[in-house]
């Protein structure tokens, strides 16, 4: 399972892609305009695990260990993928706010 810091990043990189892609007027993402999405390791880490879900493919040189370039595979998955976030992003903030509301009830009668 995909961590939430994880899935925080690829929600991350699929609005930078989404933007490279509109910018380029096709899918396909090369040269310095990709590589300042991969700045980190996390980042690489969130493009690799959205390459396992299949909502791009990573292009890598043998014996790199920064993939340089990256096609956007349909526009659905990177569509349903966003869908998920925000409905992620509801579930635990509605979480949090039940919570909040019970701790602060609790924090009001002990005072």
């Amino acid at each position: 399972m995909i961590g939430f810091t994880t899935r925080c990043r690829m929600h991350s990189c699929i609005k930078k892609l989404t933007k490279l892609s509109y910018k380029n007027h096709n899918d396909t993402i090369i040269g310095e305009p990709f590589q300042t999405i991969c700045t980190s390791e996390k980042k690489r880490t969130a493009l690799i695990a959205l390459e396992k879900e299949e909502c791009i493919r990573l292009f890598w040189i043998d014996g790199e260990y920064f993939p340089v370039g990256a096609i956007c595979l349909n526009g659905m998955p990177l569509y349903l993928c966003e869908r998920s976030e925000l409905w992620l992003n509801r579930i635990v903030s509605f979480i949090c706010g039940v919570m909040t509301s019970v701790l602060g009830g609790y924090l009001l009668g002990f005072l």
